[in-house]
Order: structure tokens, then sequence, then C-alpha cells
């Protein structure tokens, strides 16, 4: 059996899923207390600050890694070939698709991790259905992702990965060069699996709209391609230096970010009004799993 630690995720989840279960550790109220006591009035945990020099001035700064508690364990009947290979295939697609699914960000238990981590849910939607939706959601998830080639899977966990600590910038523009990162990964991934045909950047987000279904807006994505061109090409944020406020820029990276939410599950097999709603928008919306779609021969 192949068993793991992993946090933080700020519910209790009890889950039965094909080929094992994800329990609540007995420390979760210690952890989630741990979690209140630390996280700042923006909803996030900073890194602690750290003297470099014993009682000389001028030495204190924030760590560059820290830990967070551990609230939740995996646990697998059939166990990969050591624990290395579990957090970098089956467990740390879990760990990370479960933190996806729940718009927070999750490590395991004696790993470590940079910078901010959030505490309250990132995303633009809430889980709706039944008791077991959430085991249902895994399952079906893994399913998909269990039918592509080692290596297109390795490529959609890191993508999940760095969605979940693509908000670790306070920058807007380097939360959208992060997030445009993870983008090139899932059509990298959509391209190897999926059936994508794209050339170009500009192609792009026609082409994804057209084969995964997903709310078209050729204005906004036409300006999402051309701000990444400039801020990659030419160090530009709108037209102006990135650390400047330009119109649209702090909206840019969060549209980005729900672009690829609903991509990623599209994905997965997810179809449902929520994969098909609007991406610019800073309303909520339900996520209620549907059917999934058939993958291309």
């Amino acid at each position: 059996m192949y068993t793991d630690q992993f946090g933080f995720l700020g519910q209790r989840l009890d889950l039965v899923i094909e080929g094992g279960q994800i329990r609540t550790l007995p420390q979760f109220e210690d952890a989630s207390a741990w979690v209140r006591k630390y996280a700042n009035e923006d909803g996030y945990v900073y890194p602690p600050v750290e003297t470099t020099s014993r009682q000389i001035d001028g030495t204190e700064r924030l760590v560059a890694l820290h830990r967070i508690p551990a609230t939740h364990e995996i646990r697998l009947f059939e166990a990969p070939p050591d624990r290395e290979a579990g957090r970098y295939g089956e467990g740390g697609f879990i760990a990370h698709s479960l933190a996806f699914l729940l718009g927070l960000r999750a490590q395991f238990s004696d790993w470590w991790v940079d910078g901010r981590i959030p505490t309250t849910s990132q995303n633009d939607y809430f889980i709706a259905g039944p008791p077991d939706i959430v085991s249902l959601c895994l399952d079906k998830a893994r399913s998909r992702w269990r039918s592509w080639p080692p290596s297109s899977r390795t490529v959609f966990l890191n993508a999940l990965y760095l969605h979940n600590r693509s908000d670790v910038y306070q920058w807007d523009w380097e939360r959208f060069q992060a997030k445009y990162q993870v983008l090139d990964a899932l059509c990298t991934v959509a391209k190897r699996c999926l059936g994508l045909k794209t050339s170009t950047h500009r192609q792009r987000f026609d082409k994804l709209c057209t084969r995964f279904g997903l709310f078209r807006n050729d204005a906004l994505a036409k300006q999402v391609v051309s701000w990444r061109d400039d801020l990659l090409h030419s160090a530009l944020w709108g037209g102006q230096v990135p650390g400047t406020a330009p119109d649209g820029g702090f909206h840019m990276p969060i549209w980005l970010h729900r672009f690829n939410q609903r991509l990623a599950l599209a994905m997965l097999g997810f179809d449902c009004q929520y994969v098909r709603s609007n991406w610019h928008s800073l309303g909520s919306f339900a996520f209620l799993p549907g059917q999934s779609r058939a993958a291309p021969a």
C-alpha cells in the first residue's frame, strides 16, 4: 500500500476513490488553527522571517522555503515502485488535482513550498452535487489522465502544480507570465493526446474553444496574446513598464487563470455549464459535472 500525507486543504474530506481513499488526518483541527493564526488578512500564509546573522541589524528576511501542515492522507492499495514514483505520479496527481478542484495549493508534508499559500479558494466556482461528488470528479480526472502516455501525464501534472502555484507572485505581470506558461503546457498535452491542431499563439484560443466547447471572447483572446508577445519579446506590460498599472493589467491574469481552469477541466473530460461559461467574468458559478466527452481515437 502507498500512503502519503499532504496539505493544506481547508475542509474535511474523507473520500473513497478508485483503488484507495483520501482521509482527513487527526491533526486537522490543529493544522487549521495554525493556518488561521498565521494567515494574513488577504487570505494568504506568507513565509516566516529569519535572521541570517545573529544579533546584527539588517539581517532579517523572508525565508525562501517553508512548510505547511498536512491535513489529509492518500492511501492507494496498489503501491508504486517507491515513494518518489508515487509523488511524481499517481499520488502527485491526486494531491494537486484535489487542490485544483478546491482552488488551493497542496504539497507533501515533508516537502518545502515557496512564497505565499492561499487559505481560501481561488476558484470562480463551487462544487455542487451529491456527497460523493468530489470522489466522482477525482476518479473521472484520473481515468482520463491515466489514458495518456507517461510523458504527457507528467506535463499535465506539472501544469496543475504550476496553476495552483501561480498566485505566489504578487505583481500582475508575473502572475500573467506564470499562467501563460500553464496554458502552454496544457496546449502541449491537448496537441499530443486530444487532437488539437494549432501552430501559432494567435490561432490557439480559437482552436481551443472549438475543440473543447469553451466560451468565445475573440477580442479578449487577441488581447491576451498581444500582451504575452509584448511582455515576452519587448519587456512591455500593456505597453508600459512592468510594475506599473496599465489599464486592464490587474484583471488580465485573472481572465487567463479562469480560462485555464475551464480548459484543464475540459481536457479531463468534464462537459458541463461551468466549463462552457464566460471566463471573462467576476461572478462565481456552480460546478456540476456532466457526462465526459469522448477522447478522440
